[in-house]
């Protein structure tokens, strides 16, 4: 990241190169008058920059040596970039740890099981903001799944780095049901969700058993890696744990 001299439209532009952190590369800074800068509008880019650039190949990009940084007396990394280039909570999470793309920090790809195509897509997800009661992230799709139409960019959706899963997993209504009522792990993995409602698993798996039947704990296959799953009731919240 350094400060440079670019064009936009016929004007000359200083600017602090960054990674914005939704917006991905960008230059922020003010225009200038004549060639070369001035220190008040040097002081100006670094405090008060009022143009912001978002880069694509065909800007081009001059930088300023640190002889004329130093002239200039600009910063070597002005505020206003460490504010907007500092990621989320999710940045810190070391599940997350080279999975946060290297230049949006707040998006990554999650996997979405979708049991009735027989499929799981990888998706993109912004993140923004925090789900505690899950250990998990809420965010917006920024493309659509081919086997789901309804999940398409722009929906809100909460993901969660999960054991035995290269990436974060993503929290459908029938998954946090099941977390609400069933603790679940892989023996092979540690897969700990289940991707379909737990009690139409039981019908499909348990035919024989008579009506009525309440299970407490079974076993079926892992959506991950198709080891041994077992699963067990949650105690309800007039039962001792």
């Amino acid at each position: 990241m350094s400060w440079n001299v670019l064009t936009v439209g016929a004007r000359r532009v200083l600017a602090f190169r960054y990674v914005d952190r939704q917006a991905g590369p960008s230059a922020k800074g003010a225009y200038l008058a004549d060639v070369q800068p001035t220190p008040e509008e040097a002081q100006e880019a670094a405090t008060r920059p009022a143009v912001t650039v978002r880069l694509a190949p065909a800007f081009t990009l001059v930088p300023l040596s640190d002889a004329e940084v130093q002239r200039l007396g600009l910063p070597a990394r002005p505020q206003w970039a460490q504010l907007l280039e500092q990621p989320g909570p999710w940045g810190a999470d070391p599940r997350l740890a080279g999975k946060l793309h290297a230049s949006y920090p707040d998006d990554l790809q999650a996997a979405f099981f979708l049991p009735e195509q027989r499929t799981v897509e990888q998706l993109w997800v912004r993140l923004a903001q925090v789900v505690p009661e899950h250990d998990a992230y809420r965010g917006r799709l920024l493309n659509t799944a081919h086997g789901a139409p309804s999940l398409c960019a722009g929906t809100e959706v909460v993901v969660r780095p999960t054991p035995g899963s290269a990436m974060p997993v993503w929290l459908s209504p029938a998954v946090l049901g099941n977390l609400r009522d069933w603790r679940g792990k892989c023996s092979a993995c540690g897969f700990d969700l289940v991707v379909e409602p737990v009690e139409a698993l039981i019908k499909r798996e348990f035919r024989s058993a008579p009506p009525g039947t309440v299970f407490e704990a079974l076993t079926t296959r892992c959506a991950m890696c198709r080891g041994t799953q077992l699963l067990t009731r949650q105690p309800r919240s007039n039962e001792s744990p």
